[in-house]
């Protein structure tokens, strides 16, 4: 409760005597006292305790004459009024009474000064102590009213704050809880969209299977009719059995002389002969039945070693297998027909199961399965075979280079890898004899020369005899003849050597071209191994090429 600046109902709290003051309107509530807490009912007037002179002077003032009524001292035995005593005795005369009156007015008087002031010097000391005490309980109530309102004041703020912050946080909570829905909302609207597009993906493949499946299925009976054309099959033949125990197909057969005109086909039925056959050797003859033309046709319908797609299995077994049985459901090949259109059911089970065929074996799902070489290839590897065989090696190292083969078709990498090397190697054989027979040659013509200079140089000169002659003259010209003689022959020595020299070069001459020649054709069979090498990606085997050409080129050196 706090106080006003003119408060109308004052009243003391009845538990702790606390001095509280509401305003007008707050009359007969209960409210919780400021210092103690405790519930009091506010009156409707103000009620304060009487201060303690007052309520003396009240006493004072309440004594009166038993006889007359007048108002008496508390110490007064005398009625100054009626002159009667307090405790009733008689009065005294008038003359006595008033002489008594006379006398007794101023020790009244006196009497009374010295009540009085013995009287208000306490009075007056209480009044201040009084004063004193109230001024500090309204100083007691101010600073309680005032520490009463402080808290007040602190508990409506912090109950502010409590509230504010209440109200912040359901107002945090409240945003936090419209951001989740609209993010749930938005995150259903993602799902949903995504949904769609997963649905509508998922129709898209499904029409992209559907359509796929459907062109395959077309391809498949195209290539079907393509391979088994059922309506180009030739008419029936007829067989021949001869008296020698052999059979003789002939498509048409006429007679002339006593000699039968027979047209026989090959195998395939492309290719027509004419035969005349005597009658005397021909036993008898049967005509083969309608179904004979198609079964020709559905007998090449075998497996093959490599798996194909699920469509042309569905193709063949439709337009071949079941087409034929059909139409000839009495055929005698029918035995023959159903077995192989079982044995191409059971591969098409194994199909669509996952297997994979290549090259007459099976692979089970998820195995890597190598794929076929393409016909080009394969016969690029044949013809290299062929080129090595020949002595061509290269042509096989150039072809080399230019194979292309799969990393799953180890076998075939390593058959080209043993076709280098066999290339290399036969290269290498025949540069090397043709090095040896250069070498040969050149020794033999070095030999051949060196055998001629040898005897040119060990020829000696021989000096004439000399004749007995007397010294002088005669002996000096004798010498100088010799000496001339010996220059001569060293002369011409010197030039059947160079003749030698000369001839020997040229001689030598053709094989140093073909031995430079030879080493352009190493350098450019090395350069082709060196491609044919990077087609191997086994690094052991590419090891073992790149020794070979080391070898090779050491011939060059």
């Amino acid at each position: 409760m706090k106080g006003s600046a003119m408060p109308e109902i004052e009243f003391i709290c009845p538990h702790c005597s606390s001095h509280l003051e509401v305003q007008p309107d707050q009359a007969g509530r209960t409210l919780p006292c400021p210092g103690c807490r405790h519930s009091v009912v506010v009156p409707t007037e103000t009620r304060l305790p009487l201060p303690a002179d007052t309520r003396e002077a009240k006493t004072v003032a309440a004594t009166a004459c038993p006889f007359c009524g007048q108002s008496m001292a508390p110490d007064d035995v005398l009625c100054v009024s009626c002159g009667r005593m307090r405790d009733g005795d008689k009065v005294a005369p008038a003359k006595t009474r008033n002489l008594a009156v006379l006398i007794a007015i101023p020790a009244a008087a006196v009497l009374l000064i010295a009540i009085v002031a013995g009287i208000a010097v306490p009075c007056s000391r209480r009044a201040a102590a009084r004063r004193k005490q109230a001024a500090d309980q309204a100083a007691q109530d101010a600073r309680r009213s005032e520490n009463a309102a402080a808290r007040a004041e602190a508990e409506a703020a912090e109950a502010e704050r409590a509230r504010a912050a209440e109200q912040a946080r359901r107002a945090k909570q409240e945003t936090q809880a419209a951001l989740q829905r609209e993010q749930a909302a938005r995150a259903r609207a993602a799902e949903q969209a995504a949904r769609q597009e997963q649905l509508k993906a998922e129709a898209a493949r499904r029409a992209a299977e559907q359509e796929e499946l459907r062109r395959q299925r077309e391809a498949a009976a195209q290539r079907v009719r393509a391979q088994f054309d059922f309506d180009a099959a030739p008419p029936p033949a007829k067989r021949l059995h001869m008296k020698d125990g052999s059979i003789l197909i002939a498509t048409e057969i006429e007679e002339k002389d006593g000699q039968y005109a027979c047209t026989v086909p090959n195998k395939t039925r492309t290719i027509y002969a004419t035969r005349l056959i005597s009658k005397d050797a021909v036993q008898r003859i049967d005509a083969e039945g309608p179904d004979a033309p198609a079964w020709a046709v559905l007998s090449k319908a075998r497996l093959r070693p490599d798996s194909e797609q699920p469509a042309y299995y569905e193709m063949v077994i439709e337009l071949c297998f079941d087409t034929f049985l059909e139409k000839h459901p009495d055929s005698k090949y029918r035995e023959q027909a159903e077995a192989l259109r079982d044995a191409w059911r059971a591969e098409l089970k194994r199909v669509r199961q996952g297997y994979a065929k290549a090259a007459g074996r099976w692979y089970a799902p998820g195995q890597d399965v190598p794929k076929a070489l393409p016909a080009q290839t394969q016969r690029l590897l044949a013809f290299i075979r062929g080129q090595i065989n020949a002595g061509r090696h290269d042509d096989a190292l150039r072809n080399c280079a230019r194979v292309q083969i799969p990393e799953t078709e180890q076998d075939k990498e390593r058959f080209l890898a043993t076709s280098i090397l066999h290339a290399i190697s036969g290269a290498r054989g025949l540069y090397k004899q043709r090095a040896d027979q250069l070498n040969t040659e050149q020794t033999q013509i070095e030999q051949r020369y060196d055998d001629q200079k040898m005897r040119v140089e060990q020829a000696k000169y021989t000096p004439g005899e000399r004749q007995s002659m007397a010294p002088g003259e005669a002996r000096r010209k004798h010498v100088e003849k010799e000496r001339n003689r010996q220059r001569e022959f060293d002369a011409t020595r010197q030039r059947t050597l160079q003749r030698i020299e000369a001839r020997r070069k040229a001689e030598l001459e053709p094989i140093q071209e073909r031995r430079t020649a030879l080493h352009a054709e190493i350098a450019v069979t090395r350069e082709l191994a060196e491609q044919a090498r990077a087609k191997v990606r086994d690094e052991q085997a590419g090891t073992r090429i790149e020794q070979a050409i080391a070898r090779l080129g050491e011939l060059s050196e």
